[in-house]
């Protein structure tokens, strides 16, 4: 006899998994983006262009090399 597989779903309980970490996102943002919203932006901007900057520096590197 197969086992079904219950992606996201426990059948132990009554709910969903994928639906309570939705939820939890969902409230987060609710919660958090009213008040720090316009400086999130920013730090993630800041964040991603710092990790670009360091790829693109290994990559000059690495192109020196060749």
């Amino acid at each position: 006899m197969s086992r079904r597989n219950y992606y996201g779903y426990n059948r132990g309980r009554r709910g969903s998994v994928v639906f309570w970490i939705f939820f939890g996102i969902v409230s987060f943002a609710a919660i958090y983006f009213p008040f720090f919203g316009g400086n999130l932006r920013y730090l993630i901007g800041d964040f991603v262009s710092g990790i670009f900057a360091k790829i693109g520096s290994f990559l000059f590197f690495g192109g020196l090399i060749l």
